[in-house]
């Protein structure tokens, strides 16, 4: 008989986070804090990640971050995605996906992003990899299930 991988959900992720070494969070951001970065950057917001900045603002651990509203540009989701998009990329590079946000880098170069509410791919993460020319190299079904591998295993 196949086992049933059950899954945390989104409360117990974050608070697993929370208890990460070198933990810290900006503040908690209203509805309309969120509908400005939406219309930003011209996506919906998974709830998950609407629950995250609503929370939090953004979040950053030794081990990884979620980027959202600070004043650290390093930490900051809308200048994060605008030096993405502006980037001179190579004639082999693909296009970053324009329905989808970075939310959190990846350290071998290449960023995570997470599709729009609205996207056909709603709800998703994608790896994509500056290596294999910004190709998707791999995916989640839901943020909370790639926080989950990623960062609670």
């Amino acid at each position: 008989m196949k086992k049933k991988k059950i899954f945390m959900d989104l409360i117990d992720i974050l608070k697993k986070i929370e208890q990460k070494e070198g933990f810290q969070s900006g503040h908690a951001q209203d509805e309309e804090q969120i509908m400005f970065f939406e219309s930003e950057l011209n996506v919906k917001f998974p709830n998950s990640y609407k629950m995250i900045f609503k929370r939090y603002g953004y979040m950053a651990w030794d081990e990884g971050e979620i980027y959202g509203a600070s004043t650290d540009v390093y930490y900051n989701l809308l200048e994060k995605n605008k030096f993405a998009r502006q980037q001179k990329l190579p004639e082999n590079f693909l296009v970053l996906p324009i329905d989808a946000f970075v939310f959190d880098k990846y350290s071998g170069g290449g960023y995570y992003m997470l599709f729009s509410a609205d996207s056909p791919r709603a709800g998703q993460v994608g790896l994509f990899l500056s290596e294999s020319g910004y190709h998707e190299e791999q995916t989640w079904e839901s943020l909370e299930a790639f926080l989950e591998d990623y960062y609670c295993s």
